[in-house]
């Protein structure tokens, strides 16, 4: 009787071992805006660490989905490795993309750096550094912070450039930077990072331990909501570390906005 409990538990702790560490969850959210007149699906993919287990589920995402813009924010990359993500890239080429840097691409030996942007812009993905913004559509504006400033420089002075009628969208790496962020006029922010706390308590929504945060950090999956700024944090795809993710899926989020379509 003993040999059959023991195999009931080991079987249900593989199963959630594979569950949490293998398989995409894909999360749905809803906002609206008057800014804009039309609708808008966002499609958000943060932390792949260019783990190969993930690519095709995915290329299966974007081409189920179907976004009108993808937002990538950061760390892609695992050491100097970006070739899985360089692969997933290309079902991308056809899509409004835009890239920014997480903490791991700031890392990078400078050649292989350059090298992994060539994959960028060989697949039309855009790369905002140095707080650059662009417009993306009329009134529809992508804004960045760059993940040096975040880093080495000070938060509070960073220069990102908006104007108050347009819908402003931020890609940020690292969330915890939300209460140290002027927010005005800014709509959306996108971040990652977190991983979701590694380890998270069931049904409580909180993270165990989160890079930069500590011991039951703050920010690490949902929304959050300051004033009218709402930031969307990602568990992200990948993992470096070692400590195999529990309660906590490999994330990616989809986001309507003015829904009018229901797949």
């Amino acid at each position: 009787m003993k040999i059959i409990v023991g195999i009931i538990i080991l079987v249900i702790v593989l199963i959630i071992y594979l569950w949490s560490n293998y398989t995409i969850e894909l999360t749905h959210y809803d906002h609206t805006s008057s800014k804009i007149k039309k609708s808008l699906r966002i499609l958000h993919i943060s932390d792949l660490h260019n783990n190969q287990i993930f690519i095709q589920q995915l290329k299966k995402i974007v081409k189920d989905t179907k976004p009108d813009l993808v937002l990538l924010t950061g760390d892609f990359v695992a050491g100097n490795h970006y070739m899985n993500s360089a692969d997933f890239f290309q079902v991308l080429a056809d899509i409004p993309s835009y890239y920014i840097d997480g903490n791991h691409e700031l890392a990078m030996d400078s050649f292989k750096k350059k090298l992994f942007y060539d994959k960028l812009m060989e697949n039309n993905i855009i790369l905002l550094d140095h707080n650059k913004s662009i417009l993306f559509q009329d009134h529809i504006k992508i804004l960045s912070l760059d993940e040096a400033i975040i880093r080495y420089g000070n938060i509070s002075e960073a220069n990102i450039k908006r104007k108050a009628s347009d819908f402003n969208i931020l890609l940020m790496h690292q969330p915890e930077v939300f209460d140290k962020l002027d927010i005005h006029d800014i709509d959306l922010i996108f971040a990652g990072h977190a991983h979701g706390g590694q380890w998270r308590i069931p049904f409580i929504n909180q993270g165990i331990l989160a890079p930069n945060q500590g011991l039951f950090p703050k920010y690490t999956s949902g929304i959050y909501q300051k004033n009218n700024t709402r930031m969307i944090v990602s568990r992200g795809v990948g993992t470096m570390v070692v400590i195999p993710r529990i309660f906590n899926r490999p994330q990616v989020n989809v986001i309507d906005i003015n829904k009018s379509r229901n797949s």
